[in-house]
């Protein structure tokens, strides 16, 4: 036999046994433990979300405020140190949630998806407020019955003589200073230190009781709270909102009617003495 016929037949051999085998005891002792692992890693991942939507959809956790609550907050302007008039009352309360019965009170009850949780902000309140005028950004600010639109660098002092005295020259201390848009946040009526923002006050998330306060102030100025008076209103929004009013039912008491009782009268015979007559005794007259 050629020396070349049998080293193809030792080859063709050789290969034979190795395709019969599956590549040697090696190649079959190894398995695809990385592949196996992922497939389960997988289907663990799907079943769990599976499982956490299905939770989510039937504890369904809401991010207050909600359509069901009914906060309030207190909102001022001050510019350049002298307090704005309280804005009008809101005309579009049947359909705008958000809004302002006046007196500086704001009102924070969902009508829709649209005003709760992270919805409910001062910008929306701003952005769908009935009245005309008012104006609240991080740069600019303006309130109903000023036509003087303040914006940051803006000297206080400087509006026009058109505008209302409330907010046409502020305090005297401020006159000539540039002002910045800022405003100032405290949890509630009785915290007295509060947190100070300088920019667009319209992100701000409303809470329910806070007290707001969006000014134009010269740097580093000390905001004042709203006034007395807003705060006071709010409260009193705030009772009449979370107090349910309690009406004492009439309770009739029946009248009771004691049966006259008749006491049967007892007739006490007569009882006749029958008359006893002494006979008279007729003492004979003796004659002598």
């Amino acid at each position: 036999m050629p020396l070349g016929d049998h080293s193809s037949s030792s080859l063709g051999r050789r290969v034979a046994r190795a395709a019969a085998t599956g590549g040697g005891h090696t190649y079959r002792g190894q398995r695809p433990v990385a592949w196996y692992s992922l497939l389960v890693l997988i289907c663990v991942l799907g079943l769990a979300s599976i499982g956490y939507s299905k939770y989510e959809l039937v504890h369904h956790v809401s991010v207050p405020p909600t359509k069901s609550d009914h906060w309030t907050a207190a909102l001022a302007v001050d510019v350049c140190g002298t307090m704005a008039p309280a804005l009008p009352a809101s005309t579009n309360t049947k359909t705008v949630g958000i809004n302002t019965p006046g007196s500086g009170v704001i009102d924070i009850a969902p009508l829709n998806s649209s005003e709760t949780g992270a919805n409910a902000t001062l910008g929306y309140f701003v952005k769908h407020y009935s009245g005309t005028g008012l104006v609240m950004n991080g740069s600019e600010l303006s309130v109903p019955g000023s036509s003087k639109v303040w914006r940051n660098g803006d000297r206080c002092g400087s509006a026009s003589s058109k505008s209302s005295s409330s907010t046409k020259a502020g305090s005297s201390k401020f006159a000539g200073k540039p002002g910045e848009i800022m405003f100032e946040v405290w949890s509630n009526y009785l915290d007295k230190t509060g947190t100070v923002t300088v920019g667009d006050p319209a992100t701000l998330r409303f809470t329910n009781g806070e007290l707001i306060t969006v000014a134009f102030l010269p740097a580093g100025s000390a905001i004042p709270k709203p006034p007395q008076s807003t705060i006071t209103a709010m409260l009193s929004g705030a009772a009449s909102t979370t107090s349910p009013s309690t009406t004492t039912p009439s309770t009739t008491t029946p009248s009771t009617t004691t049966p006259s009782t008749t006491t049967p009268s007892t007739t006490t015979p007569s009882t006749t003495t029958p008359s006893t007559t002494t006979p008279s005794t007729t003492t004979p007259s003796t004659t002598t």
